[in-house]
C-alpha cells in the first residue's frame, strides 16, 4: 500500500512539473498570481505559477502580462501579448518565441538559456534592463520584420546576433550588447540586404574575441549600418567595437592611437 502510495505521489509530481499553462487576466496582470494561470488542455486552475519545466503561453486574450517580482520562470515561453518586466522583476527561460503583435519591455532581469525570436512584422522588444543568454548558438534572432531596440542596460550573450529569415531592425540607441559571432548581414553564403542596425547615443555593440571590422565596414558602406563611420568600428583588445566615441575620446585624437585605446578599454570593461 505504503509502495502504492508513493508511486501515484510521483505521478501527480511528474504531472506538475511538466505542464502546458496558459495566462488568464481573471486576477489582474502579474505573472506571481497564482488565479492567472491554466492548465491549457484542460482549462482547469493550476493553483501554482510555472516552473522552469512547464510550456507558457501568454495570449492575446489574456494580456497584457507584468513580471513584477524575482523568480519567474518557464521553458519555453510563446508570445500572443504585451509583457512588462518591471524594474524589480526577472524572468528565466529557455527560449522567448514570439507571435503576432507581441511584445517585450524589459527594464528589469531576462534570463536566456536558448534564445530570443522576435519573428514577426509587428513583434517589438525595448530594452533598458540586463539580458542574459548562455546558449553558443543564436541568442538574438530577428527576422519577417521584427524590431528590438536596445535603449539602455546590457545584453551579454556567449552566442551570436543571428538573422534567420528577410528582414529585421536593431536600433542600437543605448546600452551595451556582447556577442561572440555576428551572421546579422550574411550566413557566408547569402547576404540578407534586409536587414539594418542603426547606432546612436551611447549604443554600443561588442564582438568578443573576434575581428569583424571589415565585416561592419562593409556594412556601413552597403547602408545596412547606419549611425557610425568606417573609423568608429574598431578592434580593441581582442574585441570588435562598434561604438559613437564620447566626446572626450574624440578630443584625445591628437595623443596617439595607445590614448585612444586605453580610454575606449575603459568604456567597455
Amino acid at each position: 500500500m505504503k509502495r502504492a502510495m508513493i508511486g501515484v505521489i510521483m505521478l501527480g509530481l511528474a504531472g506538475v512539473a511538466h505542464a502546458d499553462l496558459i495566462f488568464t487576466n481573471a486576477s489582474g496582470n502579474a505573472w506571481s498570481t497564482t488565479a492567472n494561470w491554466l492548465d491549457k488542455t484542460t482549462g482547469l486552475p493550476v493553483s501554482r505559477v510555472p516552473l522552469s519545466t512547464d510550456k507558457v503561453t501568454l495570449g492575446a486574450d489574456g494580456g497584457p502580462v507584468l513580471v513584477d517580482a524575482a523568480g519567474a520562470a518557464s521553458h519555453n515561453l510563446t508570445l500572443g501579448t504585451a509583457l512588462t518586466i518591471g524594474s524589480a522583476g526577472t524572468l528565466s527561460s529557455r527560449a522567448v518565441i514570439f507571435g503576432s503583435a507581441a511584445s517585450i519591455t524589459n527594464a528589469g532581469t531576462l534570463n536566456m538559456q536558448l534564445y530570443i525570436g522576435v519573428n514577426k512584422s509587428s513583434s517589438v522588444f525595448d530594452n533598458t534592463g540586463d539580458i542574459n543568454s548562455t546558449t553558443t548558438a543564436a541568442a538574438l534572432s530577428i527576422k519577417e520584420g521584427g524590431t528590438f531596440n536596445m535603449l539602455d542596460g546590457t545584453f551579454d550573450a556567449v552566442g551570436l546576433l543571428g538573422a534567420t529569415g528577410n528582414s529585421g531592425f536593431l536600433n542600437l540607441h543605448g546600452g551595451t550588447m556582447t556577442f561572440t559571432d555576428v551572421d546579422w548581414f550574411d550566413t557566408g553564403a547569402a547576404y540578407y540586404g534586409g536587414y539594418e542596425i542603426d547606432v546612436a547615443n551611447d549604443g554600443e555593440l561588442i564582438v568578443s574575441g573576434t575581428n569583424m571590422v571589415s565585416y561592419f565596414q562593409q556594412a556601413i558602406t552597403d547602408g545596412h549600418l547606419t549611425g557610425v563611420n568606417a573609423d568608429q568600428v574598431s578592434f580593441v583588445g581582442g574585441n570588435t567595437i562598434v561604438a559613437i566615441p564620447e566626446p572626450a575620446t574624440i578630443g584625445l585624437l591628437g595623443l596617439g592611437a595607445s590614448t585612444i585605446l586605453v580610454i575606449r578599454r575603459k568604456m567597455i570593461l
